[in-house]
C-alpha cells in the first residue's frame, strides 16, 4: 500500500519497544532458603493464568496502537482515480501557453482530455490569458463545466479551494495543468488544505525576445517612438524593427541586445496630419512572438500657429522679449515641429487662425483694436496679456475693460519672485532664483482665478474666462527689461507649462494593456464596440478588454490600440524544489512516478483515532484491572493472610 508520507513508516520500529519491555519485565523466581515448605499453601493456577493473559493482552494494545498510530501519520494513499473524487482542473490559460505557436496549449488540451477519459467529476477553471478565449475553451471541452476567471494563479488556487470546499464529504484535489512558468507562481500561499496535483505542459526552457514598453510623444506631425526591448536569453539577440502605419512599411531598424538586459531604443516619424493605425514589429528568433508585436493607433494634427503681438520691437533681437519668446516655442525653427510663432506689431483683422495669441508689452489700443481681440477671446480664442514699463495703465483699463481679469493699479519696482499656487505648479529652482525688479499691482475681478503670485501677496498670473475663449494677464515683463528671466533655464519650462494648461498641442500617448480598465466616453446608452476580431462587444462607462489588437468604437471614427501585458514575457521555469517550497507539501509533482496522482485515503486519520483509542484504553487497564505488586506477591506466595 503507498503512502502520502512513507518517511513516516519508520516509526514502525517502536513496535519493538514495548516487546523489550514485556520480555524484560519479566518476573524470574526467586530462591529463598527456608527451613520447611509445609506451612505454605500452594499458589493458585488460575490466578496466575489470568495474570498472564491480561500482561500479553497490554502486549498486543500497545502493540497496535503504535501500529495504527504510525499507518495514520504516514497517511494511506490510493491511486486510482476513482469516480467519486472531486478534481478542480485549473487550466493555466496565460500569455506564455502561446510559445512555439502555441505548443504547450495544444498540449494541455490532450492532458484536460485525458484526465475526462479516466472518470470523475471535473471542473475547469481556466487562468489568466490574453491570446486563449472562452468559446475556444468550450467548443473543445464541450462536455465540461468552464468557469472563465481570467485571473492570476494564486487567486486561482483560492477561488478553487473555496469551491470545493462546498463538497462537505468525499476525496478532492486541485489539478494545474501549466507550462510552469516561474512568474505565475509569484504570491502563492506557503500551503493549501488540499493535494495540488502539478501537471506540465513543457520542460523546455525557452529563449524570449520581447517589446517591454513603447510610448508615443506627439508633436503636431511628428511622432516621436520610445522603445525599449528587452532579451531574456543568454545569447545576443540580433534582429530588426519595424514601423508598419497603415499596412505599409515606413521604416526599418537593425538591433543587437546583448544577453539579459534591456536595450532603449528612440526613432520619429513626420506624418501628415490624421489618424492612423499601425504596428511595431520586432523580427527575431524566439520562442515567443506574440510580445514582438506592438499596435498603435493615434492622431497627429497641423502645427499650432501662435501669434506674438511686439508692443517694444527692439533693433537688437536679444533684447526684444518676442525674440525670445518665439525661440522658447520652436528653439529648432522646425517648420514640423507643433507650434509655429509669428512675430508681428500691428494687430491683423483677422486673428482665427491663431489659438494663441501673445500681446507683449503693447502701450495703448484703438477702439478697432479692442473689438478685435474682444470678439477673438468671444469666438474661443487664447489671450495672453503680458505687461511691461511702456503700458499705458488707464488705457489697459479703459479699453480693455470687459477682457482684463483685474484691474491696473500701478507700476512697483523691487524685487520679486513667483510662488505657485496647487492649480499652476512650478519648478522649485523657478520659484528660488528668478526674481523680477518691477511688477503692476492689479485688483482682481470677481469670478476670475489666480494661478501665480509674486512674494508680497501680489498676482502674477491671473486667469479670465470670456464666451468660449479665455485671457490670461501676466502682471510683469518677459524682456530683459525687469529680469534676466529669459536668460535662465527656467523660462522654456515656464512657457511649456503655461501653454500645456490652455492648449495641450502636444500630448503623449500611454499603452493600454489587455485586463486594464478603459474609460468610454460618457453616453446614457449602451456603446458598441468591434474588437480586433471583428465580434462586437457591448459596454457602458467601462469595459475590460481581453484580447490585444485595435478596438473600434461604432459609429465613430475613434478607436484605440490595447496590448498585451509583458509581465509574462520571462518564460524561466519553476523547478520541482521551488514549487513545494512555495507550496508545501500538498504538492504533488505529476512525472513523480512514486506519487503519481496519489490521493490521501479517508480512513488515514480514523486510523490515529483508533490509535489514540486504544492507548487510552491500555492506560485504564493497566492502571485499574491489573493487580498492584503486594496483590502480585500475595498471590505468589499465598501466605495464611490475605
Amino acid at each position: 500500500m503507498p503512502f502520502l508520507h512513507p518517511l513516516y513508516l519508520l516509526g514502525l520500529v517502536s513496535i519493538i519497544s514495548p516487546l523489550l519491555i514485556h520480555f524484560l519485565a519479566r518476573r524470574r523466581a526467586r530462591v529463598i532458603p527456608f527451613s520447611s515448605l509445609r506451612f505454605l499453601m500452594p499458589s493458585s493456577t488460575r490466578r496466575t493464568f489470568f495474570l498472564r493473559l491480561k500482561e500479553l493482552l497490554l502486549l498486543l494494545l500497545r502493540i497496535l496502537a503504535l501500529l495504527l498510530l504510525t499507518l495514520g501519520i504516514a497517511q494511506p494513499v490510493s491511486k486510482s482515480l476513482s469516480s467519486n473524487i472531486r478534481s478542480m482542473l485549473i487550466l493555466d490559460n496565460s500569455y506564455s501557453m502561446q510559445a512555439r505557436a502555441g505548443e504547450p496549449w495544444k498540449k494541455a488540451r490532450e492532458k484536460v482530455k485525458e484526465y475526462l477519459g479516466k472518470g470523475g467529476s471535473y471542473f475547469l477553471l481556466t487562468g489568466y490569458g490574453e491570446k486563449i478565449y472562452q468559446k475556444d475553451i468550450e467548443n473543445t471541452l464541450s462536455s465540461l463545466p468552464v468557469l472563465h476567471s481570467p485571473l492570476p494563479l494564486n487567486q486561482l488556487l483560492n477561488k478553487s479551494t473555496e469551491f470545493l470546499g462546498k463538497f462537505p464529504r468525499g476525496k478532492k484535489r486541485i489539478i494545474i495543468i501549466s507550462d510552469m512558468q516561474k512568474i505565475n507562481f509569484s504570491g502563492v500561499k506557503s500551503s493549501y488544505p488540499l493535494p495540488i496535483l502539478l501537471e506540465g505542459v513543457d520542460s523546455k526552457e525557452e529563449e524570449n525576445v520581447s517589446i517591454e514598453n513603447a510610448e508615443l510623444s506627439i508633436q503636431g506631425t511628428r511622432v516621436t517612438f520610445e522603445l525599449t526591448l528587452h532579451n531574456y536569453s543568454s545569447q545576443v539577440k540580433e534582429g530588426k524593427i519595424q514601423l508598419h502605419i497603415g499596412g505599409e512599411l515606413l521604416r526599418e531598424e537593425s538591433v543587437q541586445i546583448p544577453p539579459e538586459s534591456t536595450l532603449p531604443l528612440r526613432f520619429s516619424a513626420n506624418l501628415a496630419p490624421g489618424s492612423y493605425e499601425g504596428i511595431i514589429k520586432l523580427v527575431t528568433e524566439d520562442d515567443l512572438k506574440e510580445d514582438n508585436l506592438w499596435f498603435l493607433s493615434f492622431s497627429t494634427f497641423s502645427p499650432v500657429k501662435i501669434l506674438c503681438l511686439n508692443g517694444r520691437p527692439s533693433p537688437v533681437k536679444y533684447m526684444d522679449s518676442a525674440y525670445y519668446l518665439s525661440l522658447a516655442l520652436n528653439p529648432a525653427k522646425d517648420k514640423n515641429f507643433y507650434l509655429q510663432p509669428e512675430v508681428a506689431d500691428k494687430i491683423p483683422a483677422n486673428l482665427s487662425p491663431y489659438p494663441v495669441v501673445f500681446l507683449l508689452e503693447w502701450q495703448k489700443f484703438t477702439t478697432r483694436e479692442a473689438d478685435i481681440l474682444t470678439d477673438y477671446v468671444n469666438r474661443g480664442g487664447i489671450l495672453w496679456v503680458v505687461m511691461g514699463k511702456n503700458v499705458s495703465l488707464p488705457d489697459y483699463n479703459s479699453s480693455l475693460s470687459s477682457l482684463l481679469p483685474a484691474d491696473l493699479i500701478s507700476h512697483r519696482e523691487g524685487t520679486y519672485y513667483l510662488k505657485d499656487t496647487p492649480a499652476f505648479p512650478l519648478l522649485k529652482e523657478l520659484k528660488e532664483r528668478v526674481t523680477f525688479r518691477e511688477i503692476t499691482s492689479v485688483k482682481a475681478k470677481k469670478g476670475t482665478r489666480i494661478l501665480l503670485y509674486f512674494s508680497g501677496g501680489y498676482p502674477a498670473l491671473i486667469e479670465n474666462r470670456l464666451g468660449k475663449g479665455r485671457v490670461y494677464l501676466f502682471t510683469s515683463s518677459l524682456s530683459l527689461s525687469t529680469a534676466d528671466f529669459p536668460l535662465t533655464p527656467y523660462y522654456l519650462p515656464f512657457i511649456y507649462t503655461s501653454l500645456t494648461r490652455v492648449l495641450s498641442p502636444a500630448h503623449s500617448l500611454k499603452p493600454i494593456f489587455t485586463h486594464s480598465r478603459v474609460m468610454l466616453p460618457p453616453a446614457k446608452k449602451m456603446l458598441t464596440l468591434i474588437d480586433p476580431r471583428g465580434k462586437t462587444i457591448k459596454a457602458k462607462g467601462y469595459f475590460t478588454p481581453l484580447i490585444p489588437g485595435i478596438y473600434r468604437l461604432k459609429g465613430t471614427k475613434e478607436t484605440f490600440a490595447v496590448n498585451s501585458n509583458r509581465a509574462e514575457s520571462d518564460l524561466r521555469k519553476i523547478s520541482k524544489e521551488e514549487a513545494k517550497k512555495e507550496m508545501g507539501n500538498s504538492v504533488i509533482w505529476r512525472d513523480e512516478k512514486k506519487k503519481e496522482a496519489l490521493q490521501p485515503e479517508g480512513w488515514g486519520n480514523l486510523l490515529l483515532l483508533i490509535g489514540l483509542f486504544i492507548l487510552g484504553m491500555e492506560s485504564i487497564l493497566a492502571n485499574s484491572f491489573l493487580p498492584s505488586e503486594k496483590a502480585k506477591r500475595q498471590i505468589f506466595l499465598r501466605g495464611g493472610k490475605k
